[in-house]
């Protein structure tokens, strides 16, 4: 049972998870849609728009003014898109650089927290990601 042991510890050593971490993008990215489609954050539902927002730009779903944003974060290839997938590590984001206004908020405009994901959200990412982990290590 010990060399089975070591066996496994020096495959997932060895191991690139690239496949596994990749097979983790759609998730996020749906997660993420979710979470506009939702319009709420880990502390609750987003803050209505500012009458002054609606009289400048006219009634629109919130963070959905031009939809570059959102698809900056759930679709690859987006402008500003940030996605990268490493041997152990994986990043997804935004350089749009309005998004970390919307994200933290300012002075004048609340955060409104759309990068994050939601229990059932991490539930599928983990599920994802331990398929394609498992078959990397065992070959199965």
């Amino acid at each position: 049972f010990g060399l089975e042991l070591d066996a496994i510890v020096s495959a997932i050593e060895s191991a690139s998870f690239q496949p596994a971490l990749a097979a983790c993008i759609p998730v996020c990215n749906e997660g993420f849609k979710s979470n506009f489609n939702k319009t709420q954050g880990p502390p609750g539902v987003w803050a209505p728009h500012a009458p002054y927002t609606v009289k400048k730009y006219g009634p629109h779903p919130l963070l959905i003014l031009s939809g570059a944003m959102l698809a900056s974060v759930t679709q690859s290839g987006a402008d500003g898109r940030i996605e990268s997938v490493g041997e152990r590590d994986a990043e997804i984001g935004t350089s749009l650089f309005y998004a970390g206004f919307q994200q933290f908020g300012t002075n004048k405009i609340p955060a409104r927290r759309f990068l994050w994901l939601d229990e059932e959200s991490i539930d599928k990412v983990v599920d994802a990601f331990s398929e394609s982990a498992f078959q990397i290590i065992f070959g199965a």
